[in-house]
Formats: C-alpha cells, sequence, structure tokens
C-alpha cells in the first residue's frame, strides 16, 4: 500500500497522474477518497474588438479580485 501526505495548502502528489488531469471526487461510507477521472469542457473563447484593443470573450465567468493577483504576481 502506497500512502500520500497532504500539503500545508491541501495538496497531494499523485505519481501516474498528468499535470492539468481533472478528477471529480467523492468521499464514500467508509471514509474513502474516491477519485474519477474526468474531460474538463473545453472554453469557448473569441476575440472582438473594442475600440483600439482586442479582448478575448469567454462563457467562463472569472473573478477580477483574482484576475488582478495574478497580474500582480506576473513579472
Amino acid at each position: 500500500m502506497k500512502t500520500l501526505t497532504v500539503h500545508d495548502y491541501q495538496r497531494v502528489r499523485l505519481p501516474d497522474v498528468k499535470p492539468r488531469q481533472v478528477f471529480a471526487h467523492e468521499k464514500g461510507p467508509d471514509g474513502r477518497i474516491i477519485l474519477t477521472p474526468v474531460a474538463p469542457k473545453p472554453a469557448k473563447v473569441h476575440f472582438e474588438k473594442r475600440g483600439k484593443y482586442t479582448v478575448a470573450v469567454t462563457d467562463r465567468p472569472f473573478d477580477m479580485e483574482a484576475l488582478k493577483q495574478a497580474l500582480a504576481e506576473f513579472p
């Protein structure tokens, strides 16, 4: 039996999993955690010209605060 340790940021490294692979998780009646691989739904994106800028428009909502934090961390 292999054991995994959860890090401080609630992360676990699964050795046989590819990066960005998506899983559905559920808790079993006996306390087990069941991970089921699922295919991610690709975002639909198109580009529009708005004034003098070209912007990407998507069908998925996003959080402006998370975007601001990501841009602040960008070098």
